[in-house]
């Protein structure tokens, strides 16, 4: 066979034309040492003439082809096998590699420093590590230092870093656990350096990453709350302005006393900073040695002394079960009494114990750490009041769900007793709750006309009229398209919710009652008056389709228009007397603050503990305890079934037919169908 002049290289392949056509070379050694071409037939395989070299070499004699091609096949197939386990052994070595590279990567403790921090590292030493909640606002703070430390100086933290963490080492002041922004960790961590041991940068930026951090979601947390809102109801979604918190770090590092920027962060309005300072006053009287309750309770026997009784009504004073002021300092305080056992039973059922109003074991534990849970409960209302727009001014319209009343404030530091107090109704819990909310006040409507909602139209209005032809006309309704009124025919009412409201003429059977307070949000509620007066008798007043209804319409409508001379207290009078509505705007809107405060500060010191009517606190409680979605589901059931006691079961809870898909009771911070106005008074 000839073979033409090719260019070869040692281990590679080249092609060249013989007397058989176009054939495949190799390179292979001669006896004399020397690398020379030899052919490969069709499949790769070397051919060879001398049968002796074949021997053990893989290669194949000339001569039998089927016997050279069934060989070489199975050459092919074992060296494919080969290669694939290869393959898989190489692969499943370089990913135990990368992983354990990986697992080196993010190992506990070690140094990571400012770059890699901010390019998206975790912490290595923080309790809570992730700092994806802050990086935005890290990577811009250090963005403009060129990522060097900020609080750390020569190997050694500056007296600004052990000045920020001592104070922030007080959150528990504000309700907020220090632990829950790290703070007693980086506190520890600044402790233990030692002047005298060399640290690499790497270490002094964790370092510094981490006191930035601490201080970060502290001023966070106090400006603004540690949850969303949204979590706890899809209702509260509050106008809030988040804090800058990249440039509020810029104006904390060079300059400022911490407790100054502490106090500058949050929320100013009253009832906030007397929350605060009731907060002090509680813990104070917990840590007080002298407070503490044994470890074992006292035998109640009424009329007789015990030592230990005075304590336990101090105790039952400050958790809001006892009448404030019964503990008078007198030998008296040592005597059971009917009083005594009424208070305790009260804190038995409000911890779903039964209510013997005897001090057993189960009681007794509660009672121990009532203190701890109205402490934590207080925190919680502080935690709601900071999702309240921050810029609350006066004159202010501040109504407290939990608590069933309207205060109106002409300035925020105005004494209690000189306050409108009102009393209202609030929206029916798990069914209609009246929203958290902020609004403008704008216009007053004397003898209102009622604009059905679609829901309340179609649900019960329209089945009533097609059953009595005279419903509409006995309840002073007419039915209204492009706004002209239509015959009440039974063709027109089987209209209604198709292109055809209903309204109801002013009144004394109009729901409105002769007054209402017009401003505008997204939910469509307002305050009204209502012909209902004796609901107000009840201690719990939840019975609305989440407007709120007034106790003393008539005296908020004064102080409303007190800045409108032309509008006298005779004039009012008649005008609440009149058959037409008029409307009657204001120079100036007037803010209206709708919050749930389960817990509110008194002027006289105490603090009055309120019921959870929408479920909102405990819900707050179980987030911020970090339970699962499960859990929280589970408590909104019970809570309902206890309100409409029914069993425990989703199944057994009723759904009025005349309640849309989107009104129905929905978890927690899971949002329902359709966000539907709540707008029937």
């Amino acid at each position: 066979m000839r073979i033409p002049p090719i260019t070869v290289r040692r281990g590679k392949r080249a092609y060249g034309e013989g007397v058989d056509g176009t054939r495949q070379y190799t390179l292979a050694p001669d006896p004399a040492g020397a690398w020379i071409p030899m052919p490969l037939d069709c499949r790769g395989v070397r051919i060879v003439r001398d049968p002796a070299r074949a021997a053990g070499t893989g290669d194949v004699p000339m001569g039998d082809d089927r016997e050279a091609i069934r060989l070489e096949r199975l050459l092919r197939l074992v060296a494919t096998l080969a290669s694939l386990l290869v393959i898989l052994w190489v692969g499943s070595g370089g990913a135990d590699a990368r992983r354990r590279g990986s697992a080196v990567e993010s190992a506990p403790g070690t140094p990571r420093g400012i770059g890699a921090l901010m390019d998206g590292g975790i912490h290595p030493w923080l309790r809570h590590p992730e700092l994806s909640d802050v990086r935005d606002s890290l990577r811009a703070f250090y963005g403009r230092r060129h990522n060097a430390p900020c609080w750390i100086q020569y190997g050694r933290p500056s007296s600004r870093a052990r000045a920020w963490i001592a104070a922030l080492g007080r959150l528990d002041d504000y309700g907020i656990p220090a632990d829950d922004c790290d703070v007693l960790q980086v506190a520890d961590s600044l402790a233990a350096i030692d002047p005298d041991r060399a640290r690499s940068d790497e270490e002094m930026g964790d370092l510094d990453v981490a006191v930035t951090t601490s201080i970060a979601r502290a001023l966070r947390a106090l400006h603004s709350g540690r949850l969303d809102p949204a979590r706890v109801d899809s209702n509260l979604i509050l106008l809030h302005h988040p804090l800058a918190l990249s440039v509020t770090l810029d104006a904390i590092a060079s300059s400022g006393d911490p407790r100054t920027w502490i106090d500058r962060v949050q929320p100013s309005f009253r009832q906030y900073r007397e929350m605060v300072q009731s907060l002090a006053r509680y813990r104070e009287f917990a840590d007080d040695p002298a407070n503490a309750l044994p470890q074992q309770p006292p035998r109640l026997n009424v009329g007789r002394r015990s030592g230990r009784v005075a304590t336990l009504r101090r105790t039952l004073e400050w958790t809001g079960d006892l009448r404030w002021g019964s503990s008078r300092g007198t030998a008296s305080d040592s005597i059971a009494e009917a009083r005594l056992v009424a208070a305790i039973g009260r804190f038995q059922r409000r911890h779903q114990l039964q209510a013997t109003g005897r001090l057993d074991s189960l009681t007794w534990n509660a009672v121990r750490g009532g203190l701890t849970e109205r402490i934590e409960q207080m925190g919680r209302t502080l935690e709601q009041y900071r999702w309240l727009p921050h810029e609350l001014t006066a004159p202010l319209l501040f109504v407290n769900i939990p608590a069933f009343r309207l205060v109106a404030m002409d300035r925020l530091d105005e004494p209690a007793s000189e306050m409108l107090q009102v009393d209202v109704v609030v929206g029916t819990a798990y069914k209609t709750q009246t929203p958290v909310l902020t609004a403008a006040l704008t216009s007053i409507d004397f003898m209102p006309d009622w604009d059905v909602p679609p829901s309340i139209a179609t649900g019960e209005v329209q089945p009533e009229a097609l059953k009595d032809s005279t419903y509409l006309g006995r309840n002073h309704m007419d039915l209204i398209r492009n706004m002209r009124v239509l015959p009440p025919t039974r063709a027109n009412i089987e209209l209604i919710g198709k292109g055809v409201r209903v309204r109801q003429r002013p009144g004394p059977d109009n729901p409105l009652g002769r007054i209402k307070f017009v401003m505008p949000n997204r939910f469509d509620i307002y305050l009204h008056d209502t012909p209902a007066r004796q609901l107000f008798q009840a201690r719990q007043r939840d019975f609305s389709h989440g407007c709120i209804r007034l106790g003393n319409a008539l005296g908020l409508a004064k102080y409303v228009l007190r800045e409108r001379p032309d509008w006298t207290p005779g004039r009012i009078d008649s005008a609440m007397k009149d058959t037409v509505t008029v409307k009657v705007r204001l120079p100036v809107p007037m803010l209206v603050a709708i919050v749930y405060a389960t817990a509110e500060a008194r002027e006289s010191g105490r603090v009055a503990f309120l019921p959870d009517v929408y479920g909102h606190d405990r819900t707050l409680q179980l987030l911020l305890a970090g339970a699962p979605r499960d859990t929280l589901v589970a408590e909104r059931w019970r809570a309902m079934a206890a309100r409409h006691r029914l069993p425990v079961t989703p199944d057994s809870l009723p759904h009025p037919p005349s309640m849309p898909p989107a009104m129905v009771p929905h978890p927690p911070g899971v949002l329902p169908p359709v966000l539907t106005p709540v707008r029937k008074p």
